[in-house]
């Protein structure tokens, strides 16, 4: 259990938070990145300024096999990104995550970052499927729709309640939202 006071690995209510999570995680644990290379390298971040920083911040990684935290700092401070990720080292208040602290024992980061990217992907992959399946709510069987129930239930579960971050994901999560009561609508009668 994560110590007093401090919050261990849960869904974060952003695309936005989690891609400074995950920077900030290999900023102070670079080894995570040799076990979890591929997921990271399969991360859609959609943010600009932070996809370009954790490229950079996994390129320097590789380059650096072995790197400590405070030497990979000092290079990501002389880098291109410097002023964005001093700003997210110095500021953010998601560098409070429990396992990003140096102090926290590597088998605890790495289950906690696993367990992270596991619920990011899972939960964006679950929220696709059942806004996939809302389309077609008017011409479900009970069977489909007793699996699209089970969807919206693994979906919740899991703790998604984020906000949408972007217009795409606003007017997403709109449609769907309306879709679901257009058809809950004409399903009545």
């Amino acid at each position: 259990a994560p110590p007093s006071g401090r919050s261990g690995a849960r869904p974060l209510p952003s695309a936005h938070g989690f891609a400074i999570t995950t920077i900030l995680a290999l900023a102070h644990h670079p080894s995570l990145l040799d076990h979890f290379a591929e997921e990271v390298a399969h991360l859609d971040i959609r943010q600009r300024q932070l996809a370009e920083l954790l490229g950079l911040l996994t390129q320097t990684i590789f380059r650096n096999h072995a790197i400590a935290p405070e030497e990979l700092a000092t290079l990501m401070r002389g880098s291109s990104h410097g002023r964005l990720f001093e700003t997210l080292e110095r500021s953010s208040a998601f560098k409070r995550v429990a396992f990003l602290q140096s102090e926290t024992p590597n088998a605890e980061v790495e289950e906690q970052f696993a367990e992270l990217l596991y619920r990011w992907t899972t939960l964006k992959s679950l929220d696709r499927e059942v806004q996939d399946q809302a389309l077609d709510l008017s011409d479900l069987s009970e069977a489909d729709y007793e699996q699209f129930v089970q969807l919206q239930q693994q979906v919740a579960n899991a703790g998604l309640r984020h906000a949408a971050d972007d217009a795409g994901d606003r007017d997403s999560a709109k449609r769907f939202h309306e879709t679901i009561a257009r058809l809950k609508g004409e399903n009545i009668g």
